[in-house]
């Protein structure tokens, strides 16, 4: 399958385009891509977080269908290579096609002078009372929202773990997701599967949409209070 004859839409969905997404100024350390109307509102929440004392700053955006295939790749290969394996791996990890982070909405956070010069690992005892990304949490858990952000993943019963650094910015989020509720949307994504030989596709293909109603569809809702 040529990913270049799928609609716009669903090529910033799979992540198998970045025309979608800018380059975030200003950042040094690597690049980082987002779409512009998120990286305004979230260069705003930077600012207010700057004032209350926090140097928020993105370990992660935008990612493209292929690193994640990449992630994936690696991951099957050291896992039991069944059902089993493929539920630890989703755990932590989305499918080549599903992740958020390919439709430059979303964003792993952080505060940088918090962690200083310890390595950032992205586990919740960083982001828990004692951690060092616990005060721009507790920050962010009262202001995020007005700048159109919340949390996906808190770890309530959908197979993924939580994730108290990864926030979306609702208003494209959504209609990201809600992309997925078509089951054209999973079809050609299984083509998408099937023409890039992707490691154990015959064991996903048993039930696509089941794990698309779980591991995809089943987060967090968007909270009243979010700015959209």
């Amino acid at each position: 399958m040529n990913s270049n004859q799928l609609p716009n839409t669903l090529q910033q969905l799979f992540g198998v385009t970045n025309q979608h997404v800018t380059e975030l100024p200003g950042n040094t350390a690597n690049s980082l891509y987002l779409q512009s109307e998120v990286i305004q509102a979230f260069q705003r929440m930077q600012q207010a977080a700057a004032v209350a004392g926090h140097d928020l700053q993105i370990a992660s955006a935008f990612r493209s269908f292929e690193r994640q295939e990449a992630i994936w790749a690696r991951k099957f290969s050291a896992s039991s290579q069944d059902e089993a394996g493929i539920a630890t791996i989703l755990h932590w990890s989305a499918l080549p096609g599903t992740s958020r982070h390919h439709w430059g909405t979303d964003m792993d956070i952080y505060d940088a002078t918090a962690l200083g010069e310890q390595k950032l690992h992205l586990v919740r005892e960083e982001y828990t009372e004692g951690g060092p990304c616990w005060p721009v949490w507790r920050w962010l858990q009262d202001h995020a929202a007005e700048y159109g952000f919340y949390w996906p993943y808190q770890g309530r019963g959908n197979g993924v773990a939580a994730e108290p650094w990864h926030l979306s910015y609702a208003p494209l989020a959504a209609k990201y997701l809600e992309l997925w509720r078509d089951p054209n949307t999973i079809s050609e994504w299984a083509l998408l599967l099937q023409s890039r030989k992707l490691p154990g596709f015959p064991l996903l293909l048993q039930d696509l949409e089941a794990l698309i109603r779980r591991y995809t569809l089943q987060v967090e809702p968007i909270p009243s209070e979010v700015q959209r």
